[in-house]
């Protein structure tokens, strides 16, 4: 199955794990990934993904920023108006991983957008990798 970089599949399905005693499975479904990649340069709330509707989250499976500008930066990512990560990028080409362990993800909550929060008009480069979950 060929897949462009904007269609790539996860494969989480069904595992089988045995402790010696039995097997236990856990039903996992396929997600397909989607990417949100730019530039924020707004002082103040920048929408990365807005929000996706009733029933429907962003799951975040990894995220980081740049700043694209010589001026100190404060990076602020937001589930809606709530923070969630904060970073300092003191000059031109400082950047961050969101701090989200290997096998995890982050739920944003239902209908609620993913921001990006500048202290001033910097311009600071994005990656997001998530995908919408039914709730």
């Amino acid at each position: 199955m060929n897949r462009g970089i904007h269609d790539i599949v996860v494969p989480y399905g069904p595992v089988q794990v045995t402790d010696g005693s039995g097997a236990l499975t856990v039903d996992v479904e396929e997600k397909t990934l989607l990417f949100a990649t730019g530039t924020a340069s707004v002082s103040g709330d920048n929408t990365l993904i807005a929000a996706p509707g009733s029933g429907q989250e962003v799951v975040i499976v990894a995220a980081e920023v740049q700043n694209e500008s010589a001026v100190e930066t404060l990076i602020i990512l937001k589930f809606g108006a709530t923070t969630k990560w904060r970073f300092l990028a003191k000059d031109k080409g400082a950047g961050g991983q969101a701090p989200i362990q290997q096998g995890f993800v982050w739920h944003v909550g239902e209908n609620i957008p993913l921001t990006l929060t500048l202290n001033g008009n910097n311009q600071i480069g994005y990656n997001i990798i998530y995908y919408l979950k039914t709730i």
